[in-house]
């Protein structure tokens, strides 16, 4: 378990999934908020959607999906801590989780999250006044 965060790279790894018991999560929660990291958190719970699908979805590595699914009862905790999984992973790890595991997170494209203000603005005047093609 704990091997499995220190052949991991601290820069290609940004977050960390931690599985714990569902009667922790109130103790694990208010304790990943206090440490700062709750706006970057995510609970994932057994619910009508297969807790293997959503798993499948965040980018966990398989071995970990599996090991939570099997798991009776069990909340998959995910943090998003760039530069920071380190301290995040060996948090949880002291918190009781079942097992902890650093990954590359799936991400979304978004032409929005580093854009150029002018072509941002030249492509909207574009689609109020026309075909939306270059001239």
């Amino acid at each position: 378990m704990y091997a499995d965060l220190m052949e991991s790279h601290p820069t290609s790894r940004d977050s960390v999934a931690a599985i714990f018991r569902e009667d922790q999560t109130a103790q694990v929660l208010s304790v990943i908020h206090r440490s700062g990291h709750g706006h970057h958190a995510r609970l994932i719970r057994e619910t009508g959607t297969a807790l293997t699908e959503r798993l499948r979805r965040t980018g966990l590595p398989p071995l970990f999906q599996e090991s939570a699914s099997g798991q009776i009862g069990a909340v998959v905790l995910i943090v998003d801590a760039p530069h920071q999984a380190q301290r995040v992973s060996e948090l949880l790890l002291g918190l009781g989780a079942l097992r902890v595991e650093r990954f590359q997170a799936a991400s979304v494209s978004s032409s929005v999250l580093s854009f150029d203000k002018a072509a941002l603005g030249e492509r909207r005047s574009r689609r109020r006044h026309g075909s939306g093609l270059p001239r």
